[in-house]
Order: structure tokens, then C-alpha cells, then sequence
């Protein structure tokens, strides 16, 4: 699961082709939540990558060689760690990618913190500053 660490840097993430955040197609929702115990996460902004034959750099390549990396750790640390802390390739924010193991060791809570649809009058307020920050469009 990839998840962001605010709600800026998801609009920025999901809608990065279009650079539109459409709040209608598909009834897309908005969704915050807290971890209910502390995440063991392997920090890929350290020196990290570089210990192990990459670069930093791969936190920003493209989709293919990240998703790769991730599968690679996963295969030799995902018993051991709930997941990655990286930085957004888009805006350059805290980005959290969570292995299973976050859902096997109980890291949910029962009910999310905030959850509205985005065409809801809740989450209008957080689109309007995520488009501005980013210089995205809404419909």
C-alpha cells in the first residue's frame, strides 16, 4: 500500500498524469488514518541505499526500478519491517509504503480519522489548497 504522510502529497501522487484532481469519475475518496502502534520502517532516506549497491536516486527512478527495489526488500526484510519511508518522486514529501506486515501485525485502526468523498463539502477545503500547492486543476 502506498500512502503519504499528508494529504497534499497523495493528490500529487494520484493525479500526476492529468495533473487535474477529478472529484467525480470513479467516486474518488479521501482517507487519513493513524497507525495504532509504531511502524517498523527501513529509512530510504539515509544512507540506506548506498550501503546497498544504489543511490538515493532510487527513491526517484522510474516506476519500474522502484517497484523493483521495493519487491527486493520486501523479499529479504518484509517479516522483519511493516514497510519503506521515502520521498515522494513528485513533490519530494514523506512517502510510506507498507508491506503486509502492517496489516498482519495489527497497525490499522478500526475507523479512519477522516474519510469524505472528494466532491463531499468535507474534503472541498483540502482539494482547493492540494491544487494550489501544486498547480493542479479540479473538476
Amino acid at each position: 500500500m502506498y500512502t503519504s504522510a499528508d494529504a497534499i502529497t497523495a493528490f500529487a501522487e494520484v493525479y500526476q498524469g492529468s495533473r487535474v484532481i477529478d472529484r467525480i469519475s470513479e467516486a474518488p475518496i479521501l482517507v487519513g488514518w493513524k497507525p495504532t502502534r509504531k511502524l517498523e520502517l527501513l529509512d530510504l532516506t539515509t544512507n540506506w541505499p548506498v550501503l546497498n549497491t544504489a543511490a538515493a536516486a532510487m527513491m526517484m527512478d522510474d516506476k519500474v526500478s522502484t517497484q523493483a527495489w521495493a519487491r527486493e526488500i520486501y523479499s529479504q526484510l518484509g517479516t522483519q519491517i511493516d514497510g519503506l519511508y521515502h520521498q515522494s518522486s513528485i513533490d519530494n514529501q514523506p512517502m510510506i509504503t507498507l508491506f503486509s506486515r502492517a496489516k498482519t501485525q495489527m497497525s490499522f485502526p478500526s475507523l479512519p480519522s477522516f474519510n469524505a468523498l472528494l466532491n463531499h463539502s468535507a474534503a472541498e477545503a483540502i482539494v482547493d489548497l492540494a491544487a494550489d500547492r501544486l498547480g493542479y486543476s479540479v473538476i
